[in-house]
């Protein structure tokens, strides 16, 4: 009798016994070749394999196995009792032949740490007369037949509660028994929902991370999963396929936004200069702030002014975020600075409805407040119509003083200026002559005094009119605080004997 050598099994030999690592499988009768002499070969049929000896363990992966007879075999014969399995089924294989060997290569590698049977089964017929009748049956391995890969931990844990993690940040480790084939082992791996990441390796090929090239989702369930095609450096293929999962909802509270203010750049720190927006000046930036640190790309596209205008937003802490427009607020404009929904906090969630504020820049226009004469004909405040008469001198000289009167004081440099910035020219009639200037002095930082010559006065024949402008504007009158007329202005003059 033949005992099997994994299983207990005990299945009948027929006369087979070992000889020095040779399997002697079977021995028959046979008449000489002759068939005449009426003798009987009962030699026994000695077949030699390998394996030769139960759970060898093969020195690679893609070793041939092989069967030699004593004598030439019915090879078709031979090659049908030949059977190679794997826990999963029978393997396909190919075979050749070498004299009186036959040698049987699996077409697939065979898995370290797996145990694999090796079986002979059937009758083959020799040349010589005899028939080997075959019963083998040997469990082998290759490479090893120790234990298999595992994944020993993996963090975040299954089911674990995770905050979305930034762009770069380690979303998932794994831990295995020993060193795995790195390029095998990550395209054994998948991610869903679907998002953009990288490997790296540590621990001499035993830690995997998995490093995101985007945000996570907030609250949202993620499963990883390993699959049995991962494997050791010597091909071995992990113990089981493993998979899990982590959900993105350790932060479940939406951002909201607190409030906006003015607020200004003083010794390189941002300081909120009040309340609330009703003290903006021209100059001022705006700070918002969240409930919550935020993400900072995210804030910057969602903050944005009505009217639409360009501006730089940074962030001065993880919660307050502050807005400079590229140029100065306008005065006495009204401005809606809104914070859309784009907004999103450092664990992606989205502010949950829009925040808008108005306000008004607190910062005035100059405004001429009034143009007067000497006699007291006086325009208050001045403007195109009605005509503002006024007492001009006699001929030739023809001369006008007008004492201008501004609601801010100006500075040496904008006091020079105006010369150039103030202006009486002809209006009407057609033909008539424009003064020039004959000096201009400031009897206080904001009043201005101009006396013009060579304007004609009204006549029973022909009323005379001059045009005065004051530049405004960005290119205009500038007071020593910086503020500017919001438009040119102008007054009709009419001038009188």
């Amino acid at each position: 009798m033949y005992r099997s050598a994994d299983d207990d099994k005990t299945v009948p030999s027929r006369g087979a016994r070992a000889r020095g690592g040779a399997i002697l499988v079977a021995f028959a009768s046979a008449v000489c070749a002759a068939g005449a002499c009426g003798l009987i070969d009962l030699r026994p049929v000695e077949v030699a394999t390998h394996p030769s000896e139960p759970y060898q363990v093969l020195g690679s992966r893609d070793e041939a196995l092989r069967v030699t007879f004593p004598s030439a075999p019915s090879r078709a014969d031979a090659e049908r009792a030949v059977t190679v399995r794997s826990p999963s089924g029978e393997l396909g294989g190919d075979v050749s032949w070498d004299g009186l060997s036959l040698s049987w290569r699996s077409i697939e590698a065979f898995d370290p740490g797996t145990r694999y049977r090796f079986s002979l089964s059937g009758d083959v017929p020799m040349e010589d007369g005899r028939l080997a009748d075959l019963e083998l049956d040997l469990p082998f391995f290759a490479l090893r037949s120790g234990s298999l890969p595992r994944l020993a931990s993996n963090d975040p844990a299954d089911g674990a509660s995770v905050a979305t993690s930034e762009a770069g940040s380690l979303a998932l480790e794994l831990r295995f028994s020993e060193a795995m084939n790195e390029a095998i082992t990550e395209s054994a791996f998948s991610l869903s929902p679907g998002l953009d990441y990288v490997f790296s390796w540590g621990g001499g090929g035993t830690i995997l991370s998995i490093r995101l090239l985007e945000r996570m989702s907030p609250c949202a369930c993620y499963t990883w999963s390993l699959g049995d095609g991962a494997r050791a450096v010597d091909g071995a293929p992990i113990a089981r396929a493993e998979s899990g999962c982590f959900v993105t909802d350790l932060d479940a509270d939406a951002p909201s936004v607190l409030g906006a203010c003015p607020a200004a750049f003083v010794d390189g720190r941002w300081v909120e200069l009040s309340a609330d927006l009703s003290e903006t000046d021209a100059g001022d930036s705006i700070a918002v702030r969240f409930s919550e640190p935020m993400d900072a790309d995210s804030v910057r596209r969602a903050i944005a002014t009505t009217p639409t205008r360009s501006g730089l937003v940074v962030a001065a802490s993880p919660e307050l975020f502050v807005y400079t427009p590229e140029e100065p607020w306008t005065p006495e404009e009204y401005v809606r600075l809104v914070v859309r929904t784009a907004a999103l906090d450092a664990s992606g969630l989205a502010l949950p409805r829009e925040r808008g504020f108005g306000f008004t820049t607190r910062t005035p226009y100059l405004r001429l407040d009034s143009v007067s004469t000497p006699a007291g004909e006086t325009s208050a405040p001045p403007g195109e119509a009605p005509a503002l008469a006024v007492t001009v001198g006699d001929a030739p000289e023809g001369e006008l003083t007008l004492i201008l009167n501004f609601s801010d004081a100006f500075g040496p440099g904008a006091m020079e200026s105006a010369a150039r910035l103030v202006k009486v020219s002809a209006f009407f009639p057609p033909g008539l002559s424009s003064p020039s200037l004959r000096s201009a002095w400031w009897p206080s930082a904001d009043t201005l005094s101009m006396t013009w010559e060579g304007l004609e006065a009204s006549g029973a024949d022909c009323e005379r009119y001059y045009r005065l402008v004051v530049q405004g504007g960005d290119d205009g009158l500038e007071s020593d605080s910086g503020l500017r007329l919001s438009a040119d202005v102008t007054q009709i003059l009419e001038a009188k004997p």
